[in-house]
């Protein structure tokens, strides 16, 4: 197991080829496995030399060894988003999304785009079943998955089932490695990229390192677009028939700033406090 725990600043202590934390240590002294924290960062020595770093952060941690480096990004409850795993110039990433607090899916992609998805759903018995790419997978007494034709992938029940094939998604790949089934879409990196659900459409737009920048939400004549930062909505957009009719601003956390207009152009500016319930000013614009 990797160093975890949290250290003294500038701490160093004896250690081993897994990175743990074995005891304290006066001073580094490039005899065999030692390490130190410097702030938010662990960095293990043998004999001297660099073998392992690892780097804490709000949103995860990163740890980087000699033709190595995985990046693992966390939710605000510490949940799994992502983890990219870079081994000797091949790439490999895993997403995770949740429905609720129950994981949801697991999806594993390369540089060639998606491998395998497994889709959990819950079942009378409470058991989970799912798809795993071109895979066959025996996830139940009571049910199995097989591959189709064309790549697509299909549930079949022994018996009474609680769920019908149907709530198991069939993708088709496409040539840039993405997937799509008739309601959602992931793209090559495995990432949820739209979804469209009883006569409402979602479209999800990601950062390089594959953190969640926006949303864009349509139903009907309405359209909501969704601005993120570090996992916080900062920015929400409302528009009807395509003109802009509110905006709130959330970047600061001590406040929030409602803009509504008038054919498209701003006419009030609304200031409200941090919950965004109690307001502290309102400023007429035309």
């Amino acid at each position: 197991m990797l160093l975890l725990a949290a250290l003294p600043l500038d701490a160093a202590f004896f250690s081993n080829a897994l990175g743990m934390d074995l005891g304290p240590k006066a001073v580094l002294d490039g005899n065999g496995y030692e390490g130190e924290v410097r702030g938010d960062t662990t960095v293990i020595y043998k004999d001297g030399e660099t073998v392992l770093v690892r780097i804490e952060s709000s949103d995860g941690y990163a740890v980087k060894e000699p033709g190595r480096e995985e990046i693992v990004v966390v939710d605000s409850s510490g949940r799994r988003l992502s983890r990219t795993v870079v081994e000797d110039g091949h790439r490999e990433r895993t997403v995770y999304d949740y429905d609720g607090e129950r994981l949801s899916s697991v999806t594993l992609s390369t540089d060639d785009g998606i491998q395998s998805r497994i889709e959990y759903i819950d079942t009378a018995d409470g058991l989970l079943a799912g798809l795993a790419g071109d895979s066959i997978s025996l996830l139940s007494q009571s049910f199995y998955l097989y591959e189709l034709e064309d790549g697509l992938v299909k549930v079949s029940f022994h018996g009474d089932g609680s769920i019908g094939s149907e709530e198991i998604s069939q993708y088709r790949v496409e040539d840039d490695g993405s997937w799509v089934s008739d309601n959602a879409s992931l793209d090559p990196e495995g990432n949820l990229a739209s979804r469209e659900e009883d006569g409402k459409s979602e479209e999800y737009g990601y950062s390089q390192d594959g953190k969640l920048v926006s949303i864009r939400t349509r139903e009907g004549n309405e359209e909501v677009l969704v601005l993120y930062d570090d996992g916080d909505a900062v920015l929400e957009e409302h528009y009807i028939d395509g003109v802009i009719v509110r905006s709130y601003d959330r970047t600061d956390p001590d406040a929030v700033t409602e803009t509504r207009y008038e054919d498209g152009v701003a006419a009030f500016r609304i200031s409200y406090d941090g919950d965004g319930k109690r307001i502290r000013r309102v400023d007429k614009l035309r």
